[in-house]
């Protein structure tokens, strides 16, 4: 795992690695809405939570995490987002998935 100094110094592989999470994101999301039996929970604000959001956001996750484990993850997902406001850098994370 790279320290976080090396981590800012090697921007294009940051980059790379965001774009490498999202393209598999993007499958899982895509394998998901292929089934019949699309699941949805709510989440306690009412809003949509289904096994696409939750598949992309693993696999993000995973990704980052091997990568850059230094640096907090934020997510949609995590139910403790605030724990890393005070943290920079951060990973935001937010899977497009076509719910709300």
């Amino acid at each position: 795992m790279q320290s976080l100094s090396e981590v800012l110094c090697s921007y294009p592989n940051i980059i790379d690695t965001m774009n490498s999470a999202c393209v598999l994101a993007g499958y899982e999301i895509l394998d998901e809405y292929e089934k019949k039996d699309l699941e949805i929970d709510y989440k306690s604000d009412n809003s949509p939570l289904t096994r696409a959001d939750k598949r992309a956001h693993d696999v993000i996750i995973e990704i980052l995490s091997k990568k850059f484990g230094d640096i907090p993850i934020v997510s949609e997902e995590d139910k403790h987002i605030t724990t890393f406001l005070k943290s920079r850098p951060f990973f935001l994370v937010d899977p497009l998935n076509g719910t709300k």
